[in-house]
């Protein structure tokens, strides 16, 4: 199968498309037939080597994908053929408090990423894609979205008629401009051009 990868040299001039051999799945693991993938600024980083010289390689870039389940191991009941399903940002980070050993398995950086033909995950890293989302919007949720969703609800508490204030226009601001505004919050945006404010307002403006 083909993936996009760092190898020797960072920087997206060294990115190179390479055949690489296909893993089969676990017993409670599912093969995913990649449809989309998202760039986050954190795959600019990893790539031109800004994010650390430590990273793997050759290392396939990119955390954030949706695809369709090809095939699954025979202890796998979260997900069938024919799923349509993303992976988690970090695999292993299941439950409890985020540590070293599981911000270690973040995708695209210190883990293999996702921008190839085909990943194998633990079925418990899987979550389904709602059926009203294409694969498309789908791949853009897993790093920004619940960087956002976590910022929002689960460190901040977020309730009806509280303030939030966003910084910038950049993926994880969208996101919370728009997580906030179906919260019932008092949204505050800063940025740092007039011209960027096209991102934020179509977020932030109510439904007609």
């Amino acid at each position: 199968m083909r993936a996009y990868q760092i190898q020797d040299e960072f920087g997206l001039d060294h990115l190179r498309c390479n055949e690489v051999a296909e893993r089969r799945p676990g017993p409670r693991e599912a093969a995913i037939r990649v449809r989309a993938v998202s760039l986050n600024f954190r795959d600019l980083l990893v790539a031109g080597g800004l994010y650390s010289k430590k990273v793997p390689r050759p290392l396939t870039i990119c955390s954030d994908a949706s695809g369709e389940v090809m095939e699954t191991g025979g202890e796998v009941k979260r997900v069938k053929v024919g799923d349509r399903v993303s992976a988690a940002f970090m695999p292993d980070w299941i439950s409890g408090e985020v540590d070293e050993a599981k911000s270690r398995t973040a995708l695209g950086a210190f883990s293999q990423g996702v921008l190839a033909e085909r990943v194998v995950f633990h079925e418990e890293a899987l979550v389904r894609v709602p059926d009203h989302l294409s694969h498309e919007e789908a791949a853009t949720l897993p790093c920004a979205a619940v960087t956002a969703w976590n910022a929002l609800f689960v460190k901040g508490r977020c309730q009806p008629g509280h303030s939030v204030l966003v910084l910038g226009s950049g993926g994880v601001s969208l996101f919370a401009l728009q997580l906030a505004k179906a919260a019932g919050a008092r949204l505050i945006a800063t940025t740092s051009s007039a011209s960027k404010l096209f991102r934020q307002r179509p977020a932030a403006m109510p439904a007609h």
